[in-house]
């Protein structure tokens, strides 16, 4: 064979060759790329079945799956704007204040709170609500106000415990790439009764007010809404007595997506939560409460109750005593003389840790204060009194006053030493100015 014919013989195989190489990498990009979406699928159903009750929420790869499974129903709860610029597929557009009353104005007695079962069976049914559906419901959880958490919360009062949460909603759907649409869905409507809805999960403004000492409440807004800023037109500023803030997104990854069990149980623990409290929920119009009061079920905390009524009924009602703007310096959180006198007199349930040496306790406290004696704080001595009130503390869901000579470095050692036994740092304050600065001589004792 002449050298002509040998260079074409070699071509062939090189060019064979390549094309075999080529092949195979090529299926090893595409094994990879599908290995990869498996491995992603996975961790998103392994990071859902980590929590305590699972029952709550679904994730994106399923939902996909299921697209075109004709018993699950989709309920996009953003809103008919958002809806109209893009949703999941099949999904039915709702919002929630349809299954709420909305009649008069924000504040009004009665405004937000789930409708009567009557009513709510013919705005169920409308939707398509049937109790043999799998009901998968999804907002902006970037952007949102829990709107989808406040849906499931009011389906789950109805009896539709088969209503879940898309873990991570449309903003997650959307950063994977899945697939979205500008074609409306009509929904085909059911005959879907409500018999009864459960009260346990929420509790109105009378039950709470006569009862305030029995819960742990959590105010699920933001700092400054706490803190007395009325930014929705509240009648008053403020907060409920002895709530604590938690802010109901800062239960949600950056992605939008519910943060991990460990990460769920290390923020209630922080908050000082236990399985066995009485919990209720609460935020301005009981939307962002019912997202919060799902996320403590799903860790197990069974005995909690959203207040639909909200913030918008209580603060209304001039009657019922609020706890406003929270005085902090530095690292500490302190009561002024105007706001303990306040909260004593309308009997707000607190407890005063008095630590002025015994000479000066016996000369004037405040009523009702606890005595330890612990002045200035500084010795394992010292320390040692204050453990004499753990106990009364502990017991306690109740906010802890410290009371000292002047407000000053005994208080705030008093403050640290509390919170290194475990004490809420919602729950302890600082006299502003102290004993001495103390100028309601009709509050104390001598």
């Amino acid at each position: 064979m002449n050298n002509k014919k040998w260079s074409f013989v070699l071509l062939v195989i090189l060019l064979v060759a390549t094309i075999l190489v080529g092949c195979n990498s090529n299926d090893q990009v595409a094994n990879n790329t599908q290995e990869e979406a498996t491995n992603e699928e996975t961790t998103e159903t392994n990071q859902v079945a980590a929590y305590e009750n699972d029952t709550y929420l679904v994730d994106a790869a399923y939902l996909l799956e299921n697209l075109n499974n004709e018993n699950v129903l989709i309920l996009d709860a953003r809103g008919d704007k958002a809806y109209a610029e893009g949703h999941i597929p099949g999904a039915i557009v709702v919002s929630w204040p349809s299954f709420a009353n909305v009649e008069g104005a924000p504040g009004d007695a009665g405004w937000g709170v789930v409708l009567n079962p009557e009513s709510l069976s013919e705005k169920l049914s409308a939707i398509g609500v049937d109790e043999t559906k799998e009901i998968i419901v999804y907002s902006d959880t970037l952007n949102g106000w829990g709107e989808d958490g406040r849906i499931v919360w009011m389906l789950r009062m109805v009896g539709l415990d088969n209503s879940k949460i898309l873990d991570g909603g449309y903003n997650y759907w959307t950063a994977k790439s899945y697939e979205t649409t500008k074609e409306v869905s009509e929904p085909v409507a059911s005959n879907f009764v409500v018999e009864s809805l459960n009260n346990d999960l929420t509790i109105a403004t009378e039950e709470l007010n006569s009862r305030m000492s029995d819960f742990v409440i959590l105010d699920t807004r933001e700092q400054n809404e706490f803190n007395g800023d009325a930014n929705f037109g509240e009648k008053r500023g403020g907060h409920l007595p002895n709530a604590r803030l938690l802010t109901f997104n800062t239960l949600l990854n950056e992605d939008g997506t519910f943060k991990s069990a460990e990460e769920l149980t290390s923020i209630f623990d922080e908050a000082g939560l236990k399985k066995e409290d009485e919990i209720v929920t609460y935020c301005t119009a009981g939307i962002r409460s019912a997202h919060t009061q799902i996320a403590l079920n799903m860790m197990g905390y069974n005995n909690v109750r959203n207040y639909d009524a909200s913030f918008y009924e209580y603060a209304a009602n001039e009657a019922l005593p609020l706890e406003d703007k929270i005085i902090t310096k530095g690292d500490f959180t302190y009561y002024s003389a105007d706001q303990l006198k306040n909260s004593i007199e309308a009997d707000s349930a607190m407890l005063l840790v008095d630590i002025q040496v015994q000479e000066e306790f016996d000369a004037h406290h405040i009523t009702g204060a606890l005595a330890t004696y612990a002045y200035p704080v500084k010795t394992d001595d010292d320390k040692a009194k204050l453990d004499t009130v753990l106990e009364s503390i502990e017991s306690s869901n109740s906010k802890v006053v410290i009371v000292c000579p002047r407000g000053g470095g005994g208080a705030e050692r008093t403050y640290n030493y509390l919170l290194e036994k475990g004490v809420n740092k919602d729950r302890l304050f600082i006299l502003e100015d102290g004993q001495e600065g103390w100028p309601f001589d009709e509050l104390l004792e001598q």
